[in-house]
């Protein structure tokens, strides 16, 4: 397994808001509404609500992306695939 990602707890002073945005009325036919959320606020035309939920005190932060590599080397079934197959040489990689 990896080691685990690195992360760092900062205090914040945020405030969670929650936007409610009515629905607009689509056409038949028209598909799902994909436009994201300042689309549908500017399209909105002020008819949105604002309601602050919270404020979040603490914020976790990474820097790093995850490493989600299995090594399969030590495995069994995978030695026996590479016996079994090590005959066989292939024409289009070298190695």
């Amino acid at each position: 397994m990896q080691p685990p990602i690195q992360s760092k707890t900062v205090g914040t002073n945020n405030i969670l808001l929650k936007i409610r945005i009515p629905k607009r009325k689509r056409v038949s036919g028209e598909g799902p509404d994909e436009r994201n959320v300042l689309e549908k606020l500017r399209d909105a035309g002020g008819e949105y609500t604002v309601e602050p939920v919270g404020v979040i005190a603490q914020t976790v932060r990474f820097r790093d992306m995850a490493n989600y590599q299995f090594n399969t080397a030590d495995m069994e079934i995978v030695q026996r695939v590479r016996v079994e197959l090590g005959g066989l040489e292939c024409l289009c990689c070298p190695f």
